[in-house]
């Protein structure tokens, strides 16, 4: 649960942004330079910025995420949130509530302290709150159209995530400014991200990796997503550190037997 509180301001020391982030998604060349000047241009002021008709409407960056877990949603938004040198908000349905009510009390909650942190905002799992709009289902409809108004005025970085894309009410498909389509995995970006995690335990730890170019081609051929090479990885590196030996190809695949 997110909570404010004090904190000693003696300790406080500047942030560290990580923008090469960027590097570890499995995207295109191209994918990703349209990230980094989208979000770098929304965090200029002036004239070049282009604003809608009516006044302070249409401000903010509205992008929509869609794929299967571990596809590497969550690490785009990171991605834009250390682009764009902002802290990252992540708000779940289950903090905004099932009520037309409670969606509306804690939606505005959260945008107000996303607008005065100057925060990138991720909600994920959208889908639960912005599907099509039916007769038969008022509650519903009051929550899509509570999330639809509050889009169009929102000023600041706000990312969403679905598993169905499908299902998207088509008054808020328009209301988006870019949408990315995660597919499954395949073997070749499988293998992207081993060599990315496995390359940061080099960089940021002391354990060695004795894991090369053939053995990281027999990982990439299990069918993981990004979560779970993430979650192999930490496993490894962790036990591999208290036994003070290296990560190994063998080691891997015991971990992945345990991260089921």
């Amino acid at each position: 649960e997110a909570v404010l509180g004090a904190f000693v301001a003696t300790k406080l020391e500047a942030v560290h942004w990580g923008e090469d982030i960027v590097n570890s998604l499995v995207l295109s060349a191209e994918r990703k330079d349209f990230i980094r000047d989208l979000v770098r241009h929304h965090g200029r002021a002036g004239s070049s910025r282009f604003d809608d008709f009516v006044r302070d409407k249409g401000k903010g960056l509205v992008g929509l995420l869609s794929g299967p877990p571990g596809a590497g949603k969550t690490l785009t938004a990171e991605a834009v949130a250390e682009i764009a040198h902002r802290p990252l908000c992540m708000i779940s349905p289950s903090e905004l509530g099932d009520s037309a009510t409670s969606v509306q009390t804690q939606l505005v909650r959260f945008l107000e302290l996303a607008e005065t942190w100057n925060a990138v905002v991720l909600l994920d799992k959208a889908d639960v709150f912005l599907a099509e709009r039916g007769d038969d289902n008022l509650a519903q409809n009051a929550i899509t159209s509570i999330f639809l108004r509050h889009l169009e005025y929102y000023q600041c970085i706000l990312l969403l995530t679905t598993n169905r894309l499908d299902s998207f009410n088509e008054a808020f498909q328009s209301r988006v400014h870019f949408c990315f389509e995660y597919g499954a995995l395949d073997a070749s970006a499988r293998k992207a991200i081993w060599t990315a995690f496995l390359n940061k335990i080099k960089q940021d730890t002391d354990v060695q990796v004795a894991a090369g170019e053939e053995e990281i081609e027999k990982l990439a051929q299990r069918e993981l997503n990004g979560r779970q090479i993430k979650n192999v990885v930490h496993l490894s590196q962790a036990v591999a550190a208290q036994r003070q030996t290296a990560i190994t190809l063998d080691s891997m695949l015991l971990a992945v037997d345990f991260a089921g």
